[in-house]
């Protein structure tokens, strides 16, 4: 699809006789594609998914706030990138040799970081390398490079969590959407008046917009990957994916299919046994990913008009 016709596209969804149309109705626009499929080939798929997961903004859809936003997440996510991947081989040599050296443990140093991010890196790309998708992107070693970074920076700011086994699996789709609408071809758009917004597809920032998409995911399946809380002479509380998976069996499925919930129940079949992963991974695991992302337009379009949990339901 060339530029000129993705353009078209977006100008039908989101402008009026020159002026951007009401917000309710681009979001019935935009939500009916998600659940009818028409996400699928247009190029704004990965528009759709920044707009319902909120890395643009969701009450002002004129083409000024969207790229503002796009721009300021670029440039915070080249900060973090700058400020967390430290490499002390790169110093320029001016601090203290007393303190920054490799034999130094001093904490709070470059190389105390550097080697604090070496075990960690570790960790993230033994899982990343055994990503299970067939998509050339997604094998590269470049693409590896991307989410390794993305992953490394976003456990940094949440210690609490740090990085989880799985989380490269709720990655992987988005950076792969993001760089699918990438690759569309720039010719033939500069007379376009909407042109400059091609800028929101710039391949060079894939990377960095996949970090804000993720961090955004992240906001409401943060509690899935969360270890249990153990307080002090207490029994610990249920993790937030074992919460879920029991709303799951115990209310949701119970009201859609009462007799598989009871044939479950006379089993003794836990929810965690089998749903956790469905949880966490937002079913990832269990379809192609051509499948997987046209679901994953109708959870977050279903999500963000009802500002109800990820997995469902309702």
């Amino acid at each position: 699809m060339a530029n000129t016709a993705r353009l078209r596209i977006f100008e039908d969804m989101f402008v009026a006789n020159g002026a951007e149309k009401d917000p309710k109705a681009v979001y019935e626009n935009l939500r009916s594609k998600c659940f009818s499929g028409g996400l699928k080939n247009t190029g704004l798929r990965s528009i759709g998914w920044r707009l319902f997961l909120g890395s643009l903004p969701a009450k002002d859809v004129s083409s000024g706030a969207w790229l503002a936003a796009a721009r300021e997440g670029r440039a915070e996510y080249s900060k973090l990138r700058d400020k967390i991947l430290v490499d002390p081989y790169k110093e320029d040599g001016n601090k203290d040799p007393l303190v920054n050296n490799p034999l130094a443990e001093a904490e709070g140093s470059t190389w105390s970081k550097y080697f604090e991010l070496q075990e960690l890196q570790k960790e993230i790309m033994t899982d990343v390398e055994r990503l299970a998708m067939e998509e050339d992107f997604l094998k590269s070693d470049a693409t590896h490079e991307m989410m390794l970074r993305i992953l490394t920076i976003w456990a940094s700011l949440h210690p609490a969590v740090a990085y989880r086994q799985g989380m490269h699996e709720v990655l992987a789709p988005l950076l792969f959407v993001l760089h699918s609408d990438s690759l569309l071809p720039a010719e033939g758009a500069g007379g376009s008046d909407t042109a400059e917004l091609l800028t929101l597809w710039d391949k060079e920032y894939v990377e960095h917009d996949a970090f804000a998409l993720f961090s955004m995911l992240m906001l409401h399946l943060c509690d899935t990957f969360a270890p249990p809380q153990r307080p002090a002479k207490a029994p610990p509380k249920p993790s937030g994916v074992v919460l879920r998976c029991e709303r799951m069996q115990n209310e949701i499925l119970r009201d859609k299919d009462y007799q598989l919930y009871i044939h479950l129940q006379g089993c003794q079949v836990q929810p965690q046994l089998y749903a956790m992963k469905w949880v966490r991974l937002l079913l990832g695991r269990e379809f192609h990913l051509d499948d997987v992302m046209q679901l994953w337009d109708a959870i977050f379009a279903d999500y963000h008009a009802g500002g109800q949990q990820l997995e469902g339901e309702g």
